[in-house]
């Protein structure tokens, strides 16, 4: 492992974590009032430092936490698509090169989008929000407000479903496990076009979607929740800013805050890609196999 692969996203997360770290100080210093809140009970400190310790340490642990989890559901994965497709399909292991250069510092973001949208969804209950934050948020007077600080501590969780289901497809990726629907085209006449592809990006399209779609009406809805509580109602610029980067700046954020767990899962890469493969043969799938484009002339 070298360690200089890793130094220009280590250098973005260090960077942003700084950032925000200045950021709350200066913000804990204008508003007082805001250090005896407490988002929740099982969350370490109170007030701005537990939201602080929230963003800087405890995402990046439950980020790693199902990128781990992640790993061993990568051969559900591949057994899941055998058994729905695997009629009408033949399977190889393709060879994947790992590049020279860290190319996956972001790769946190569509995880991050899903955990968005599901912590959205299940701060839509009652009876989640009153397991997840203390009581003194229901008597502030905002209807609108116990969902908020409930989107924010869900994001803890969510994190490990989004970061598990993702890493799943990304170690099917780098493992090479293909498909193609060549043999029954060829016997049907070639009705149809031919298709080759990776298990990994079948199944990441279909997150990705899901995650894509869903990112709109998530950020209308976060909005819409900010507005209602009053988020630009200071008189303050600077609280001003501060409400929008916590409140707003998820989709930005949760993929720079969880770089570390992306950085963890790259070291192992060779690992992981090991023992998706082990599982894959015991499906049956050792064929090498490597999938081109071949121009043919007009008959």
């Amino acid at each position: 492992m070298k360690i200089s692969r890793y130094i220009k996203p280590i250098l973005v997360f260090i960077i942003v974590v700084i950032i925000t770290i200045v950021i709350f100080l200066i913000y804990d210093f204008i508003e007082p009032m805001s250090r005896t809140s407490d988002m929740s009970g099982f969350l370490p400190f109170i007030g701005n430092f537990e939201v602080l310790f929230t963003f800087i340490v405890i995402w990046p642990i439950v980020a790693l936490i199902g990128g781990s989890i992640g790993t061993f559901l990568a051969p559900l994965l591949v057994l899941l698509h055998k058994k729905i497709m695997g009629r009408h399909m033949t399977y190889g292991v393709e060879v994947v090169h790992k590049s020279e250069k860290f190319k996956r510092t972001f790769q946190g973001f569509f995880a991050g989008l899903m955990a968005i949208n599901f912590s959205l969804l299940i701060s839509d209950y009652d009876n989640v929000r009153r397991l997840l934050i203390t009581d003194m948020w229901y008597g502030m007077g905002m209807e609108s407000l116990p969902q908020l600080i409930s989107f924010i501590v869900g994001l803890t969780f969510t994190l490990i479903i989004s970061f598990a289901l993702f890493s799943a497809l990304w170690a099917v990726s780098d493992a090479g496990i293909v498909f193609s629907n060549k043999n029954v085209i060829e016997k049907r006449g070639k009705e149809k076009p031919i298709m080759g592809q990776s298990i990994g990006s079948w199944f990441n399209y279909l997150l990705k979607g899901y995650a894509g779609i869903g990112v709109a009406v998530a950020y209308f809805e976060l909005i819409f929740l900010f507005y209602q509580t009053g988020g630009l109602g200071s008189l303050n610029p600077f609280v001003d800013f501060v409400n929008l980067y916590l409140f707003l700046g998820y989709f930005i954020l949760l993929p720079i805050f969880t770089i570390p767990a992306i950085v963890v899962i790259d070291v192992f890469r060779d690992w992981r890609v090991e023992y998706v493969k082990k599982f894959a043969a015991k499906l049956g799938i050792t064929k090498k196999v490597t999938i081109t484009l071949q121009e043919v002339k007009d008959t």
